[in-house]
């Protein structure tokens, strides 16, 4: 680890003055990092806001980065499009050879030194989206959260890249941490059996044991007219992004209960999946039981709401009968009004009212406050209380041929 230090302890100001006269205020801060110092300058530009009707201010972090008193100096490609040609982002990666800074906006470069001399080298550059880094052995050899890289804000300083020995870039580039070694793999990011990437901004969903295989959620959409909606397939991208080989892994979404990509996270996949070895290589397959995890509900809006899904039009009523039993209440508590349709519920609890509404189509069951009722912290309260407690139930195997499929 190299030490750091904080030339200027506090914040500095100077003035500048943007037309008519607008004098503002701009903050500068200075960073040493080995033979590295990053001047850090808080930039606020007055501008007219049409959406309120007057003006306003607009702060932004602006980076630059010295060695031996002189200004680095990017490339062109840095960013070509954004309409801000600042340096957006800079930060301290922990675990190289020698002092190393990562820095960039769209796209992102590797600074070092060497012989005396400051090297910067691309790591990966781009034209369009936004860069993003994820550490992929942080969490007990897998992937942290991906980090989209965005314009630093008035207050931050310099963040610390550390956790780990392997950097994903822009979900295309390893940069192997100790040596510095840079791997590009699916650089052009084609669909694997026409399976697409459906990572958006989540990034890496898995790395393998010998930390070869890094793996991507995948999928295939399509219109499908006799249902009236987009119907989807899901495989995971499993990419050797050393040797550039790659393949994908289709799964069944029922076998995995999976309702779309947003529901995975590094829990579902380890439920799910499983590395094996094969010719002391290590392979991803989908996890075999001889029963099947029970179906769970999951809460959506913050856990304003609780889903159940898919199930039969009749886990309504189970669902409404289970409500009133845990709550002791009685058939005078179900009111009239079917504010979606008619597949809907409303229950009264005290002053509150509740709704237990089917969706068909979709087969959904959601259970949520009634949504004319006033807003107010009991519904979430005692949402929770039903939704952890029903789940308690379908844990035990209960209700379990309510559900269909999807």
């Amino acid at each position: 680890m190299h030490n750091t230090l904080i030339i200027t302890m506090g914040w500095l100001s100077i003035f500048s003055f943007l037309g008519c006269g607008n004098r503002l205020k701009t903050d500068i801060q200075n960073i040493a990092h080995g033979p590295f110092k990053v001047q850090i300058e808080a930039r606020h530009n007055k501008y007219f806001n049409i959406n309120i009707g007057k003006m306003a201010t607009h702060s932004y972090l602006s980076y630059t980065i010295f060695y031996r008193d002189k200004a680095l100096e990017f490339s062109k490609n840095l960013q070509q499009n954004t309409g801000f040609s600042h340096l957006w982002k800079v930060y301290i990666l922990e675990g190289a050879p020698g002092p190393t800074l990562i820095a960039g906006s769209q796209s992102l470069y590797l600074i070092t030194e060497e012989d005396r001399q400051a090297v910067l080298r691309p790591l990966d550059e781009q034209s369009h989206d936004f860069a993003g880094l994820q550490m992929l052995d942080a969490l007990n050899g897998q992937p942290a959260a991906y980090k989209e890289v965005y314009m630093g804000q008035p207050g931050e300083s310099l963040d610390t890249i550390k956790g780990g020995d392997y950097l994903l870039v822009n979900q295309r580039v390893v940069l192997h941490i100790p040596d510095l070694t840079r791997y590009v793999f699916n650089e052009n990011n084609y669909a694997l059996d026409n399976y697409s990437n459906q990572s958006n901004s989540k990034g890496a969903i898995a790395f393998s044991p010998d930390k070869k295989w890094i793996v991507f959620p995948g999928g295939i959409s399509w219109w499908s007219a006799e249902e009236n909606k987009v119907d989807n397939k899901y495989a995971m991208l499993v990419y050797d992004y050393q040797g550039g080989t790659s393949y994908a892994l289709p799964f069944d979404h029922t076998q995995t209960r999976l309702k779309d990509v947003s529901f995975m996270n590094q829990d579902w996949f380890d439920k799910y999946f499983e590395w094996v070895q094969e010719n002391e290589q290590y392979r991803l397959q989908v996890r075999k039981y001889e029963v099947l995890p029970y179906w769970q509900g999951f809460f959506k809006d913050d856990g304003a709401s609780f889903e159940l899904s898919p199930v039969k039009a009749s886990m309504q009523q189970v669902l409404a009968t289970f409500f009133m039993e845990q709550l002791q209440l009685g058939k005078e508590n179900i009111l009239p009004g079917d504010e979606y349709s008619s597949d809907e519920i409303n229950i009264k609890y005290g002053d509150l009212k509740f709704a237990i509404w089917y969706r068909p189509i979709e087969q959904e069951l959601i259970f949520m406050k009634n949504i004319y009722a006033k807003e107010d912290p009991r519904y979430k309260q005692v949402l929770q209380q039903i939704g952890h407690a029903f789940n308690q139930e379908l844990n035990k195997g209960k209700y379990q041929d309510e559900f269909t499929h999807y």
